[in-house]
């Protein structure tokens, strides 16, 4: 009985097991293809026009537009293999532009596209000169992004009426062209004089001439 009494107490006072820990998802590796290579592009397509088109899509990171060939083709790295498949499966025959109905056919590209800075550095088949679209770094696009603040309000004079200093603008700042005055036409002078009666004072009436 005691011996039982002392296994129980043994057992309670024995530290819980460590919990399991499971391993984290593997991450991607560097040597798995995320790129899609995508054709059928219009000759006059804007690397912008890619980007508004893949930046919707799970996972996507960079995109770019070469335009050595004939024909313009364009790349998008993903964040992983299994995205880049999903990307190129949901952009396969689907229309670009509506005018030239040209269909997008997307393939697995051979090489990522790696990104440093930026720049696209490790594939030969394209511009080590060209700036690399990424999903948030518009630095180096042809397109001004509007800026997060409002302009500065114009600075108005201090209330009150103040005269301005010469010289003056007759139409008061505003982009109002000038108005040919037209001459006026010389009044003839008098053919008679007419006698007019005008009472003095001394109300003595006496004749002038107008």
């Amino acid at each position: 009985m005691r011996k039982n009494q002392l296994l129980v107490a043994a057992a309670s006072a024995a530290p819980p097991p460590p919990p399991v820990h499971h391993p984290p998802p593997p991450a991607p590796s560097h040597d798995e293809v995320r790129t899609i290579f995508i054709m059928g592009l219009p000759e006059d397509v804007k690397e912008r026009e890619l980007q508004n088109l893949l930046r919707w899509l799970p996972g996507y990171e960079a995109s770019q537009v070469n335009y050595k060939g004939e024909k313009p083709m364009g790349f998008a790295l993903f964040s992983s293999a299994r995205l880049a498949v999903a990307a190129k499966d949901a952009l396969q025959e689907m229309v670009f532009d509506a005018e030239s109905k040209s269909l997008l056919h997307v393939e697995m590209a051979k090489k990522n596209l790696f990104v440093k800075r930026g720049i696209v550095t490790d594939s030969d088949a394209y511009d080590q000169t060209k700036r690399l679209r990424t999903g948030g770094n518009y630095s180096h696009s042809p397109y001004t992004s509007p800026s997060p603040f409002h302009p500065p309000a114009p600075v108005w004079g201090p209330h009150g009426y103040m005269t301005p200093t010469p010289p003056y603008d007759p139409y008061g700042c505003y982009p109002v062209p000038p108005v040919p005055m037209p001459t006026p036409a010389p009044v003839p002078a008098p053919s008679s004089y007419v006698p007019v009666q005008v009472i003095s004072k001394c109300h003595m009436p006496f004749s002038v001439l107008v």
